[in-house]
């Protein structure tokens, strides 16, 4: 029985020993790389069309390569006969630029399963620019969700000031985009800042560009002050009604809602912590007198504290003052304030941290939260303590603290939950 002949085994060996080549590519050291005709058509989109003329019988064409390094042409054309090819972040850019222009598929998509493969928060921004400039829709999407996800820990890790107008707009404008709208204004800032546009009307212009994708409801009224209208890159009425949404309970606040959009805060490998209140009539309670709701918690793990929700009643609002601090140094950790609004059929709103807070093992924390509504005359009773499922089969137990004895009414401006970032 004759042998199997394997065709592509043949045809690496006639390549190596330099047989039968028929095409020869120029490189850019002056160099001629020779190969042949039926790999190169059948891998490559540019030859199959480049090589369907007639040629004289005999005749080799040199087909010139020299604006890409001699490495990465003649690794991306063994790569079309078979041979391995070891993709890095140092050279997987250069390996798709030679695939996008020569129209090699396989050597593209290889290229794509590496960097989609290889994501993290420190090389999502650089693998959405490739993306965006070889016209990678796929590959751009899995970056967006990726980005909408772990925005703030991507934002540490540089490279947002590198990337285009465009693609920054692209990231802004997605509702599912999971951050606190004052940490995305401030770095939108130092990103068009860093752009150098010394004209004070172009740098206004610039803002403007992002005007009406930004939540503006999420800001506080001295961020909003200081760094929105301080720009001033909004339109007057706009920012006089916003100004008056942010100092005032007044109904309605007219043409700001296009302006109060509200961004995903969960995610699913999120953790989430659900206040247990008690409900009870007993009038013999100790009144805590704080308009809101305090408590003092603690896990025996490190914990990623994301965001904290609150109760309130549908289709109301209220200005809201949240802040977190060390139980023991009183020091202040974390505060977010502002308003907030409860729609139709809607009785809990996700504040959003500014930055994610880590709870240290065996810390206590104490959490308040003060409201412009009327005293809510109730103790901060709530569970004891709730196990926390977190990656990896591991888990954390989360302990409260009650500040006095009793059972809560668990009206307007309480603790509704809390919001962990998995591990």
């Amino acid at each position: 029985m004759a042998d199997v002949i394997d065709l592509g085994e043949g045809m690496r060996s006639l390549l190596s020993k330099n047989k039968f080549c028929d095409v020869q590519l120029k490189l850019k050291s002056g160099e001629l790389f020779n190969c042949h005709k039926l790999v190169l058509m059948y891998s490559s989109e540019f030859f199959e069309t480049a090589l369907s003329k007639q040629w004289s019988q005999g005749e080799i064409r040199p087909f010139n390569c020299s604006d890409f390094e001699d490495e990465f042409v003649t690794g991306a054309f063994k790569y079309c006969y078979g041979f391995p090819i070891v993709l890095s972040p140092d050279n997987v850019e250069h390996y798709l630029c030679v695939a996008d222009y020569f129209g090699i598929g396989r050597l593209m998509s290889l290229g794509v399963y590496f960097l989609k493969s290889n994501l993290t928060a420190k090389t999502v921004f650089k693998t959405v620019k490739l993306a965006d400039k070889f016209g990678l829709a796929v590959l751009q999407h899995f970056c967006l969700d990726f980005i909408d996800d772990n925005f703030e820990e991507a934002v540490s890790a540089g490279d947002f000031v590198e990337l285009t107008f465009k693609l920054v707009k692209l990231i802004v404008a997605r509702p599912s985009l999971s951050v606190h709208e004052e940490f995305l204004f401030s770095h939108i800032a130092s990103f068009i800042d860093a752009k150098g546009e010394e004209n004070i009307e172009t740098h206004k212009a610039r803002f403007a560009e992002f005007s009406d994708i930004l939540s503006y409801d999420a800001m506080s009224l001295e961020f909003f002050v200081c760094e929105c209208v301080s720009r001033g890159f909004l339109d007057k009425d706009v920012q006089n009604n916003l100004l008056l949404y942010h100092s005032s309970l007044s109904e309605p606040v007219a043409n700001i809602s296009q302006y109060k959009k509200h961004r995903k805060v969960n995610q699913p490998s999120d953790v989430y912590i659900q206040r247990s209140i008690e409900m009870s009539e007993d009038a013999a309670w100790e009144f805590d007198y704080l308009n809101g709701d305090r408590l003092e918690m603690k896990s025996d793990t490190r914990l990623k504290l994301k965001a904290v929700n609150i109760f309130g009643k549908p289709d109301t609002s209220f200005l809201y003052k949240l802040s977190i601090h060390n139980s023991y140094t009183s020091e202040l950790l974390r505060e977010c304030h502002g308003r907030t609004d409860f729609q139709e059929e809607q009785n809990v709103r996700s504040i959003r941290l500014k930055n994610i807070l880590e709870l240290q093992p065996e810390t206590w924390y104490t959490v308040m939260l003060q409201v412009t509504e009327k005293p809510t005359f109730y103790s901060t009773f709530c569970v004891d303590s709730s196990t926390v499922y977190l990656n990896d089969n591991q888990t954390a137990k989360v302990t409260f603290q009650t500040a006095r004895s009793g059972s809560s009414s668990a009206t307007e401006g309480q603790f509704e939950g809390f919001q962990f970032l998995s591990n």
